[in-house]
C-alpha cells in the first residue's frame, strides 16, 4: 500500500482527468484509445513520481520520508515495473496513433529525466512542468 501511496495517486487521477477532458473537447469517442490513454497517463503521472522519490531519498530523509531510503532496492524494482507498463501502454498506442505513441513516449522521457538531469539546471524544472 505504501508503495502504491508513493505514485501520488491524486497527481495521476488529476491528469486523467484533463486528459478525458481533451476528449470530451476533441470529441474523441474509441473506448479502447481512451482507456489505452488513460491508463498511460495514469502510470506515467506514478512512475515520476516514484522515480522522483528514487533518486531523491537521500535528501527526502531529512524531510522524513524513508521509503525509498529504507528499501532502495525494492524501490528501484517499483520504479521499473512502472516504467515498464509505461513504455507497453505507449507502445498499444501505435495501434492508435503514431502521434500519441510519440507524445506519450516523450512526456515518459521527460519524466524520467527531470529527476536525473533537469532538476539540476537553473530554471529548467520550472519550466519543464510548466510546458507540460
Amino acid at each position: 500500500m505504501k508503495y502504491l501511496k508513493a505514485m501520488r495517486p491524486h497527481q495521476g487521477i488529476l491528469a486523467v482527468l484533463l486528459a478525458l477532458t481533451s476528449f470530451r473537447i476533441a470529441n474523441v469517442t474509441n473506448a479502447s484509445y481512451i482507456i489505452l490513454v488513460v491508463l498511460n497517463v495514469f502510470v506515467t503521472v506514478g512512475a515520476t513520481m516514484v522515480w522522483n522519490d528514487y533518486c531523491d531519498r537521500k535528501q527526502d530523509v531529512l524531510k522524513d520520508k524513508r521509503l525509498a531510503y529504507n528499501a532502495p532496492e525494492k524501490y528501484l524494482h517499483f520504479s521499473i515495473a512502472l516504467w515498464c507498463l509505461s513504455g507497453i501502454s505507449a507502445l498499444g498506442l501505435l495501434a492508435f496513433s503514431p502521434l500519441a505513441f510519440a507524445l506519450a513516449t516523450f512526456i515518459a522521457l521527460v519524466g524520467y529525466l527531470y529527476s536525473v538531469v533537469i532538476i539540476k539546471i537553473p530554471v529548467m524544472p520550472t519550466i519543464t512542468v510548466a510546458s507540460l
